[in-house]
């Protein structure tokens, strides 16, 4: 992709081709069936292609280009927040709840960013499946007050 976008832009008007490689980069989110290693393969060589068009990847605002640790660490975040909802919203979850619990988890390279995807565990809720009785399984089927003492 880096490599047509590189050809792209040397007979495309510049703009033309930073527009084309923004809406690249803007629009990237792994696939619900993409395997990791085609989403981080697929998330470089768009970066890779937005940056050589002329694209920014330091504080908008600001306009201040980041360290190349900086990089890394938006590239990082970028992968794992952008990676499929279905699969990781429960590790995204996890990760800002950390943070906002004050421990920062977040991935800083793109390398550790992979890893969290590929080694997560899906947590597994509690079934909910209803018995005979209409009540969830995981609930005391006896008759009246479950807190109440038998004598």
């Amino acid at each position: 992709l880096s490599e047509s976008m590189s050809q792209q832009n040397s007979t495309m008007y510049r703009m033309h081709a930073l527009n084309d490689a923004s809406a690249a980069w803007d629009s990237l989110r792994q696939g619900e069936k993409m395997k990791n290693s085609t989403y981080l393969h697929k998330f470089k060589s768009v970066a890779q292609a937005y940056e050589q068009a002329g694209g920014f990847l330091g504080d908008a605002r600001t306009k201040r280009f980041p360290t190349p640790d900086e990089r890394e660490e938006y590239l990082a975040v970028r992968f794992l927040v952008r990676s499929d909802p279905k699969r990781y919203h429960g590790l995204v979850a996890h990760v800002m709840n950390q943070y906002t619990c004050g421990q920062n988890i977040y991935p800083t390279t793109l390398s550790k960013a992979y890893d969290m995807l590929v080694n997560y565990k899906p947590l597994v809720a509690p079934s909910t499946r209803r018995n005979n009785n209409g009540r969830r399984g995981d609930q005391n089927s006896g008759s009246g007050d479950s807190d109440s003492i038998s004598s």
